[in-house]
This record gives structure tokens, sequence and C-alpha cells, in this order.
């Protein structure tokens, strides 16, 4: 069973649905303890409005419920970007390649180790607490990631790896962070195309493109309409909905045509983006190989 902690979101208001229940199989529950700085104690997550140059806290209490059995469990901080179906992982594996230096990630501001191991006795808890520095000179829009929470020993009866949202497995948890100076501040997303490709394989042609959330603003319940043409003649279309993105996240489309593609024929790609009162078109020319 895995349990999942998140979420819903517009761009200018965030709301996170946030399940801090206990998990059977994994024998284990964590809730925020919070300090100064959170917008509302009832959240189950990280809500932080902070100040230029200030530390902040971040507090994760960790329940180990097996009642026989210390526990080692592995705490680490991470960053917050976007899964291949269009969902937003609070725990990064690994740093996006799109993020601009002057960009400071959740990461980036920590003044702590980012990754921490303790060991629980049985039936009991213990808090694990992480700092942050706000840069003097502030930021703009907002800094997302999330606590981190793996098991790290212990057999159960179901030891199979599942994947859902960017959480995985039975034996992790995630609670997700939010950071901002100004929560009500209005920040558009500044939408990219990448590269843009047609190609063939196993008798199917396919399109390829990524869609670059290019700005510090984390916004979903987006809507795509994706339409293809050529000589104005509408060829391919596709509706996506509720997708999010992360500040700084790409967003890759793989896209089965069922028309015929000509080669070395010219064909527009256009890509409509729906997310409350924000509407963005990108408009591409494509070369068929």
């Amino acid at each position: 069973m895995l349990l999942t902690l998140f979420w819903i979101f517009t761009t200018s208001t965030t709301w996170v649905k946030a399940d801090t229940a206990s998990n059977t199989d994994a024998q284990f529950s964590i809730t925020p303890h919070f300090t100064s700085g959170q917008t509302d104690t009832q959240l189950g997550y990280y809500h932080m409005r902070v100040k230029k140059g200030k530390i902040y806290h971040l507090r994760v209490r960790i329940f180990n419920n097996n009642k026989t059995q210390n526990v080692h469990f592995q705490v680490q901080l991470c960053n917050a970007s976007n899964t291949a179906q269009g969902q937003i992982t609070y725990a990064a594996s690994q740093k996006a390649k799109t993020v601009p230096h002057n960009y400071k990630s959740l990461t980036s501001l920590s003044i702590t180790e980012l990754k921490k191991k303790v060991l629980i006795p049985a039936h009991s808890y213990k808090d694990v607490l992480f700092k942050f520095k706000v840069p003097a000179r502030g930021f703009k829009g907002t800094i997302v990631g999330g606590i981190y929470v793996t098991r790290q020993n212990v057999q159960a009866k179901n030891n199979r790896t599942e994947t859902s949202n960017g959480i995985t497995n039975t034996f992790s948890m995630t609670l997700p962070i939010f950071i901002s100076q100004n929560f009500m501040q209005k920040n558009s997303p500044v939408l990219l195309l990448k590269k843009t490709d047609i190609f063939s394989s196993a008798s199917h042609v396919y399109l390829t493109t990524t869609i670059l959330n290019n700005s510090p603003v984390i916004f979903g319940k987006i809507r795509l309409n994706i339409k293809l043409s050529v000589h104005k003649k509408t060829i391919y279309k596709k509706a996506l909905k509720n997708i999010q993105m992360a500040p700084y996240s790409e967003l890759p489309l793989i896209l089965r045509l069922t028309a015929q593609i000509k080669p070395h024929k010219k064909y527009l790609l256009i890509i409509e983006v729906h997310s409350g009162t924000f509407t963005k078109k990108i408009v591409k020319k494509i070369t068929s190989p």
C-alpha cells in the first residue's frame, strides 16, 4: 500500500492535501512540527512565508510503530521536480538541468547536511531538524521541495516496490515544502518548447517535445490542447488534463500520431495551456524527416 501526500494547485494559490497517517506495511508515520514562518499550523505540510536573510527550521517527527524492533530511518531534504506523467514529485532524485544559476533551490539554501540517519526505538518517535537560510537579497516566486523519509530495515510481509507520483515503495513517505516571501504575489509561468521531433518506430510515427516551465512558479490543474496541422488542416488532436509543473521543471510529451506523415513536409504544432485564468499558446514549426 502506498501512502500519497498532496495536492492541488493554481497559479495564484497553492492547496495541498496531505495525509500523514501511518502505513500498515511501512510501520511508521511522519508529521511536520512547525516553527516560525508557517502560515497555517492546521496544514499537514510546510507552507512558510519567510524574510530576507533569516534562518528557519524544518522539523519532522518520525514515529516507529513497530512494537518490538528498533528501526533505522534515512531523512533527506530534496528539491521538487516533475515526473514523466506530468505530476510533481517533492523528492526529486537529481538536480534539474534547466534551473538557472540565480535561482536558489531548497537544497542550496540548507545550512545543515541534506541527508541524515536516525535510529528510533520500538514504539517511539524522534524529531529530525533541517535548517535553511534565506538569501540577503531574497528571491522571487516559490521554492518547492520535500522531506523524504525512508525506512532502512525490518522485513515486511510485502516487500515489492511501487511507483506513483514520484513517491516510491511502501517504505518511504514525503512531506511537501513550499517557501515564499509572498504567496499572494502573482507570477505567471514562462513556458517554452524545447527540441521537437517526428520519428518512426516499429511501424508507428511519434511526435516528441518537451514543455519547459522556465520560471520560479508552481502551478497545476493544467489542461493541454494539442494540435498538429499541415496546410491549415488539423491532422492530430490530443487533450490532456490535471497536469502539474514545479518551478523550472520539464514536461516531456510523446504523442503517437494516427495520420500519415509525409517526408520533408512542414507541419505546425500548437499547444494551448490553460490553468485557472492563465492561458498560453505555444506554436512550433516542424519539418518531418
